[in-house]
């Protein structure tokens, strides 16, 4: 009875392990603390952010938007088309409404390139912008000097889900785009540029992460331990009401 009781931990403890380990990788991530546009994921490839224009501000630990679309950061070589991956961002915006198409992120310098998407703020909302969507989907509504947090995952390559906060706000039922490249502090058409503070930008290789947890870890967190998902737990709960069984019979 000993041998059985054992080989069901092991059992346990190797699908756990197995589930909560996955394959996610966060494959860039930018928290400005240093002062600098490094990107700091220690995945296998780096993609460190080039200032376009005047030198950026980062003296606060995070990256200020001076709304002026001849400054903002990009990296022109970004981790590709993949069919799944989360882009978390965080904004804190000095004015509500700033105007139109006043770009926080986007993937490329043309709004009619193929699959060319962005994330700005317009008319007072935050909104999802891609060439593949009809009508912009809309993320939420800014508040005055608070940090907020964004979160889109493209998903089966041809849809997206959209977080504002760490609440589900809908799908986009279009593919948004790719990661050719990524553009922090402005739009597609490089012509409208974000006022306001940007920080912790993080992108994996995945459309599995909590939204909720993302937000729950805050703004400036250099790590993000994700949780186990929901399976992971009913496996391992599954599995104690086994072990409680296999102890029982032992007594």
């Amino acid at each position: 009875m000993k041998n059985s009781f054992a080989a069901a931990l092991g059992l346990i403890l190797f699908l756990t392990c197995f589930i909560t380990s996955g394959h996610a990788t966060l494959i860039a991530h930018y928290s400005f603390d240093d002062q600098t546009l490094a990107d700091s994921s220690a995945s296998a490839e780096t993609f460190n952010l080039n200032a376009v224009g005047s030198s950026p501000e980062l003296s606060s630990g995070a990256y200020f938007s001076d709304g002026l679309a001849a400054n903002y950061l990009q990296q022109i070589n970004g981790p590709g088309g993949m069919d799944d991956w989360t882009l978390s961002l965080w904004v804190n915006t000095s004015v509500t409404d700033q105007g139109q198409f006043k770009g926080l992120f986007s993937n490329n310098t043309s709004s009619t390139a193929d699959y060319s998407f962005q994330i700005d703020s317009y008319d007072g909302q935050y909104r999802l912008v891609s060439i593949n969507l009809p009508t912009a989907k809309i993320i939420g509504t800014p508040t005055l000097d608070l940090w907020e947090n964004i979160v889109v995952q493209k998903f089966d390559g041809n849809d997206a889900r959209l977080y504002f906060n760490g609440k589900f706000i809908g799908t986009a039922g279009v593919n948004p785009g790719g990661l050719q490249m990524l553009r922090l502090g402005i739009n597609r058409n490089t012509n409208n540029s974000f006022l306001g503070y940007l920080d912790t930008i993080q992108i994996w290789d995945d459309s599995l992460q909590d939204a909720a947890e993302i937000y729950a870890a805050g703004v400036g967190n250099n790590a993000f331990t994700a949780v186990p998902e929901p399976s992971t737990w009913i496996l391992l709960g599954g599995g104690l009401i086994g072990l409680a069984a296999v102890r029982r019979r032992m007594r």
